[in-house]
C-alpha cells in the first residue's frame, strides 16, 4: 500500500524529533544497586547468618554503578490541577516526567534511586512508547520521594 510520506521525509522528520530532544534534554543520574557476591571455601557456610565453622569466607560487593542520560525533564505542579483538594492525599510530592530513549529505559529497569534535578525519585506508573513512525522514545513518571526523618 502505498505511503503518502516517503521514506526520505520519515527519516528527516525522525531526525528533527532526534534535535528537538537533544535540544531540551538534560542530564539525569540513575544508580543502579550493588551486587553481592558470597564465596565459601566450605559446605557449611550459611551466607544467610553469614556463620560457618571453619575456612575462609569472602563477600564481594561491586560498587553502585551510576548512569547519567539526556532526558526531557517536566516536573508537574499538582495545585494546578482541577479539584486540587481531591488529589492531595493521592499525589505525595512532586510529580515528573521523563522522556528517554531506549538506552535510558533499560539502565532505568533496576536503578533506584533516580535523581532528577538534585532530588530524589521513585517511578510510579507505567512506561509508555512513543515515537512519530518507529519507538524512538518512552515515557515514565517519577515521584519525589519523601525524605525519612
Amino acid at each position: 500500500m502505498p505511503s503518502l510520506v516517503s521514506e526520505s521525509e520519515k527519516s528527516s522528520w525522525s531526525n528533527e524529533f532526534n534535535n528537538i530532544h537533544d535540544t531540551f534534554c538534560r542530564k539525569v543520574t540513575m544508580y543502579r544497586v550493588a551486587k553481592r557476591v558470597n564465596i565459601a571455601t566450605t559446605d557449611e557456610f550459611q551466607s544467610i547468618y553469614r556463620s560457618s565453622v571453619q575456612g575462609d569466607n569472602y563477600t564481594y560487593e561491586s560498587e553502585p554503578v551510576e548512569g547519567v542520560f539526556d532526558m526531557r525533564v517536566k516536573w508537574g505542579d499538582p495545585s494546578k490541577e482541577a479539584n486540587w483538594s481531591e488529589i492531595t492525599p493521592k499525589v505525595a510530592g512532586n510529580t515528573c516526567r521523563l522522556k528517554m530513549k531506549a538506552d535510558a529505559l533499560e539502565f532505568l529497569g533496576d536503578a533506584q534511586p533516580v535523581y532528577v534535578d538534585g532530588r530524589a525519585c521513585e517511578l510510579i506508573g507505567v512506561t509508555k512508547p512513543h515515537g512519530l513512525f518507529n519507538v524512538d522514545f518512552y515515557t515514565v513518571f517519577l515521584r519525589e520521594k519523601e525524605l525519612e526523618v
